[in-house]
């Protein structure tokens, strides 16, 4: 391997490559439908318990998807909040750092953002289209962003029932129909509050219809605008090997592997439609 094929990176700039070239946007989507298999075969995965243990349990996969659709609405919109202040070289640091209050205006404000905005959050500034693809491509991201925010303001205060410490439980009502409760956080710490019915049919479909939305989302727009970002950090494939120390009671090097084939349509005379597009 020559010289020219490595690439030296600081600890900062070598921490970032690495997160874009092993970040999955996929796992939530997968860990979705393991939840539902767990859900569907609980009594074949753990045997011999009494019905109302396996009535609890699939009660608390339900709450496991829950949590996991709104992880993946937040790590939805912490991309694109990267992508409109064009940091998305720090993918790993924002979704460490960003405020989850910046997130929920993400998804409270989409219905009051202009489309010239709605295009910045989709790195649509940075590509050339024609005006009606532009127009029509943020609307269909506004209008699907807007669909999610619905579902993710219905679901946010058990995401953080569950997130802050584990106070759910599951119970019923006086006419046998399942509900969630959470020992209150508020002026009234000691009560039990109500965090909404926890009806399977409505939970499956309404967390299925989460991932599968943001799955197709990160496949049209997101991952290969990652994929594309890695690409120009590394010299668009020319660079092999990254190589950074890390300090500590010895020198470290971490090395990645650099090669990617480069996607086609980052070349102009591709006769697709530009891509990223959703």
């Amino acid at each position: 391997m020559t010289e020219d094929n490595i690439v030296y990176k600081t600890r900062e700039e070598a921490t970032e490559l690495f997160f874009l070239r092993c970040y999955d946007p996929e796992y939530r989507y997968f860990k979705h439908k393991m939840l539902m298999n767990e859900y569907n075969n609980i009594d074949k995965i753990i045997v011999n318990l009494k019905e109302n243990l396996y009535e609890h349990l699939r009660s608390m996969i339900e709450l496991e998807m829950i949590v996991n659709a709104i992880q993946y609405c937040n790590e939805l919109g912490a991309t694109a909040i990267c992508v409109k202040k064009n940091r998305l070289h720090e993918l790993g640091h924002m979704l460490a750092k960003m405020r989850d209050q910046d997130i929920q205006q993400f998804y409270k404000n989409i219905d009051s953002t202009n489309l010239e905005d709605i295009g910045r959050y989709m790195g649509y500034d940075k590509l050339k289209l024609t005006d009606n693809e532009y127009i029509e491509s943020c609307k269909r991201y506004k209008e699907t962003i807007s669909s999610l925010s619905k579902i993710y303001s219905n679901f946010y205060f058990i995401y953080i029932s569950y997130k802050l410490g584990l106070r759910i439980i599951p119970l019923k009502d006086s006419y046998g129909n399942p509900l969630f409760a959470a020992v209150s956080s508020d002026i009234h710490p000691h009560e039990l509050k109500c965090l909404g019915c926890s009806d399977p049919a409505t939970i499956q479909v309404q967390t299925s219809a989460i991932v599968n939305i943001i799955h197709h989302i990160y496949k049209k727009l997101y991952s290969p605008m990652i994929q594309m970002k890695y690409l120009e950090l590394t010299n668009w494939g020319q660079s092999k090997r990254i190589e950074s120390s890390y300090p500590g009671k010895a020198e470290t090097n971490l090395i990645i592997t650099a090669s990617k084939d480069l996607p086609y349509w980052i070349f102009e005379d591709s006769k697709s439609k530009p891509k990223p597009f959703f």
